[in-house]
């Protein structure tokens, strides 16, 4: 597949951040159809934006299961690369230990490496309906000035570490090193995001790397979609609710697209 995946078309359900809670992808199958044939699989794609694994204590279930999807329905499922397949997080923050404490030292070797080696397969981003923008590192940094940028890479595609390499990639290392949606210069950050939408005729960019108290949330006049697909993360005092993106059309013969949050809580998780 592409870096840059394109053509998709609606209806299409959209996955922020799993992080290993494997009870919350479930019950987002349970309550808002399931992948399978019965379900809605036959005529919906399903967008994953990545961060899978680490925090949660089942990141290999969460993992075997989009795994699964994508194998059992290749055109049906996309799987993005988020901030989280890589190597200089996932060592340290959580899929390392839960490889080594449920397989054993020497399948848990294997695991890890193979599974990363799958992360590097993955694409970045997503062109859903023709100008909404899934983006698996969730943010759009200002070495990213165009889209063309990400097409050029190559598979597999291995993030260099900043701290690790005399010249490593600005862009990859921008994409991918743990920081805020934008720069830490907001005016200068939200002018480059909205310079870049407009450049590439983009309505709308999806992101998975935004975590809100309600599990969505739009910004800036509806351009900037957070989405958190797993509840209560990493356990926070208010806690937070988990949604989905449903992307439709509806009417004729205009058919209007239509973008709405599906959520679930810990109540109903």
């Amino acid at each position: 597949e592409e870096m840059v995946l394109e053509g998709l078309q609606s209806p299409i359900k959209v996955f922020g951040s799993l992080h290993g809670q494997l009870v919350d992808l479930l019950s987002h199958f349970k309550w808002h159809q399931a992948p399978v044939e019965e379900g809605d699989m036959l005529y919906t794609t399903y967008v994953f934006t990545g961060n899978y694994c680490d925090r949660g204590h089942f990141s290999l279930e969460v993992l075997l299961v989009v795994l699964s999807m994508k194998v059992l329905y290749p055109q049906r499922v996309v799987l993005l690369r988020g901030q989280h397949e890589t190597r200089h997080l996932n060592y340290h923050l959580g899929l390392r230990q839960e490889c080594d404490q449920r397989l054993g030292s020497a399948d848990a070797v294997l695991a890890y490496e193979y599974l990363n080696w799958v992360f590097e397969h993955m694409s970045l981003a997503a062109v859903l309906e023709g100008n909404i923008l899934a983006l698996g590192p969730g943010t759009i940094p200002p070495s990213l000035q165009r889209l063309e940028q990400l097409r050029r890479y190559r598979k597999p595609l291995s993030v260099p570490h900043a701290l690790q390499q005399a010249q490593p990639d600005g862009l990859l290392v921008d994409l991918f090193t743990p920081s805020p949606i934008i720069a830490s210069d907001a005016a200068l950050g939200w002018e480059h995001f909205h310079q870049f939408v407009a450049q590439h005729e983009i309505g709308t960019v999806v992101s998975g790397r935004i975590l809100t108290g309600r599990g969505f949330s739009f910004d800036q006049g509806g351009r900037l979609v957070g989405l958190t697909s797993c509840v209560n993360y990493l356990d926070g005092p208010e806690g937070n609710d988990a949604a989905i993106l449903c992307i439709t059309k509806e009417g004729h013969p205009s058919q209007t697209l239509r973008l709405r949050a599906r959520t679930i809580t810990g109540r109903t998780a």
